[in-house]
């Protein structure tokens, strides 16, 4: 409840699980997303049939006054970023005091911080098919956290971390963390 911000939320899909008068704001880098609308989307998410609050703006800098939100969400984003703590300390001032913020990513070595024989093989031979041309296989993250790194950023960005869920289809790779805005 209350206003949300879903920051890197493209076309706001996550709507679909909000409240329909839910106070919505959606930004990303891509100004163009909203081309990305297909009837087979529509479909899947009849929420892209209502009118979405957007701003094309970066992470990193949000083009909002302070305590503004109640909620930030962010999806499969934060490893795309060039300075995930700028990013964090800029969700801790457009949140409300005791504002929360929801943040979904896929972290290496899931729960363990681990990672398996043949998670180290795939790498290998993801960075040797894209050194030989083969671009398809290029990595486009920036960032990529063990569980242990993502808790360490989001507590020393001035969060208490409040639950955490780990996507079962994901093979425990995939979590959710909520956290709650501290000061």
């Amino acid at each position: 409840t209350g206003k949300v911000l879903d920051v890197g939320g493209g076309v706001g899909t996550v709507r679909q699980f909000l409240e329909e008068d839910t106070k919505f704001v959606s930004v990303d880098p891509f100004v163009s997303v909203l081309k990305t609308i297909t009837p087979e989307r529509i479909e899947a998410y009849t929420c892209l049939e209502r009118p979405l609050n957007f701003l094309s703006a970066m992470a990193e800098f949000l083009p909002f006054t302070r305590e503004s939100f109640d909620w930030v969400h962010m999806r499969s984003m934060l490893d795309h970023v060039q300075v995930p703590d700028l990013v964090m300390n800029e969700v801790h001032r457009v949140l409300v005091p005791g504002g929360r913020v929801l943040i979904g990513l896929m972290v290496e070595g899931g729960k363990t911080g681990k990672m398996s024989l043949k998670q180290h093989a795939k790498e290998i031979a993801r960075t040797l098919l894209v050194a030989i041309g083969i671009e398809r296989y290029k990595d486009h993250h920036v960032w990529h956290p063990t569980y242990g790194n993502l808790r360490k950023l989001i507590e020393d960005n001035g969060f208490e971390i409040e639950d955490v869920y780990w996507q079962p289809y994901w093979k425990d790779q995939v979590c959710y963390v909520k956290a709650k805005k501290q000061g």
